[in-house]
């Protein structure tokens, strides 16, 4: 079992957090550095995650507005159930705009917020809230104010989101990991102008998957997404849901052969109509894979096999750059501190671009890149190491 998996199990087992907030606003320097890979590309640390600000960051992308990156932590120095700050590109500072606790607003966040069409930020904690079981939430980022939406149940409204929302039509969607009436997850609905909750599938096992650990993203006007367990094989699946029919309706299951436990779902597609991802286990080594799958087709071909010298457990999802496609791994590499690496689908060539170095410039890198196109350079971060050992917000050209 790959250490983020233990730290997972650790922190959901026990329960462990959080909720509400207090707008602490702490500026600091980023206090930058840089180092270099033996692979020779460079990497800028913009700033060390510590108690204070926050924590091992969450497990998905960075949400970007103007100049300003916005980020959540699971972990702080108060309750320990993390923060969401503030960092401005422009002058390298870091902002904390709230602290999460155990009775407001929720807590653990395991995604990153979302702009929706109103101009408003949507979350969701994995914990906290009424029942502890997460919660759904706003953030007005012009004035400062966070408000708790949804409180999951653990039972008929599902419960522990710890996707990223998808919006569509003036309307929220996500999931679940629990809850439910089978207690295997949810996929639902949230209409921001009435501010009503629909639950669309209640997930359980063989004929619908279990346990979405990733959000949906919609396609010809459908909603696709994973699910880490149940399928033929019970090791996750790739799904549809048919808006129109309320239909679900799975298109592939897993294998361990194959790769298996899909953590983050299938947003990039690529000129050859595939759409890619990773597993973080399976495959020869059982250390993941890098796969594309065809929605018209249902094809599913893997692509490469990740051992522990380039890299092992993929947890983020991946970016189209140039006709190439980006990632992390939070493992493996030549300091077994995790990877950025490039995969050329036309050329069929996969390389590693860096590799981490824990103390130096962080490790455990488990979310996705942000392509900064004014400057040219990748921002991304790692949820251990670095200075302080809670992780490094860095930049990277490639």
């Amino acid at each position: 079992m790959s250490k983020f998996l233990k730290i997972l199990t650790i922190v959901v087992t026990l329960g462990a957090i959080l909720s509400i907030f207090s707008c602490n606003s702490n500026k600091k320097d980023g206090n930058k550095s840089s180092s270099k890979s033996v692979l020779g590309n460079k990497i800028d640390v913009l700033f060390s995650f510590d108690e204070e600000s926050g924590m091992s960051p969450v497990f998905d992308n960075l949400l970007k507005v103007n100049d300003s990156i916005y980020i959540g932590t699971t972990n702080n120095d108060l309750n320990k159930q993390g923060t969401i700050f503030e960092y401005n590109n422009s002058n390298n500072t870091v902002k904390k705009i709230f602290n999460f606790d155990m009775k407001g607003v929720g807590g653990t966040p395991y995604s990153n917020m979302i702009k929706a069409y109103n101009g408003i930020f949507y979350g969701t904690c994995a914990l906290g809230g009424k029942y502890n079981k997460g919660t759904l939430y706003s953030f007005n980022y012009e004035k400062n104010d966070i408000q708790k939406i949804i409180d999951f149940n653990g039972s008929y409204n599902g419960g522990v989101p710890m996707s990223r929302l998808f919006e569509h039509n003036k309307k929220l969607y996500g999931t679940t990991k629990a809850g439910g009436k089978y207690g295997k997850g949810t996929l639902f609905e949230f209409d921001i102008e009435t501010k009503k909750m629909k639950v669309l599938n209640e997930f359980f096992d063989q004929e619908s998957g279990a346990y979405p650990v990733s959000g949906v993203f919609m396609y010809k006007d459908k909603l696709y997404g994973t699910t880490s367990s149940g399928g033929d094989f019970d090791q996750g699946t790739i799904y549809e849901y048919d808006l129109e029919k309320n239909k679900l309706t799975i298109l592939y299951s897993f294998e361990k052969d194959t790769g298996f436990m899909p953590w983050a779902g299938l947003p990039i597609q690529f000129e050859d109509g595939y759409f890619y991802g990773c597993t973080p286990q399976g495959g020869a080594q059982d250390l993941g894979v890098l796969y594309r799958f065809n929605l018209e087709s249902n094809k599913y071909e893997v692509l490469f096999e990740f051992d522990y010298e380039k890299g092992a457990n993929p947890y983020g999802y991946l970016v189209n750059y140039k006709n190439k496609i980006v990632g992390t791994s939070s493992e493996g590499g030549i300091h077994n501190d995790g990877t950025i690496f490039q995969f050329d689908p036309i050329n069929n060539k996969f390389s590693i671009i860096y590799s981490f170095d824990g103390e130096k410039d962080g490790s455990n890198s488990s979310g996705s890149l942000l392509y900064m196109e004014k400057e040219q350079v990748f921002i991304g971060y790692t949820r251990e190491g670095g200075s302080n050992n809670g992780g490094t917000l860095f930049k990277i050209k490639i």
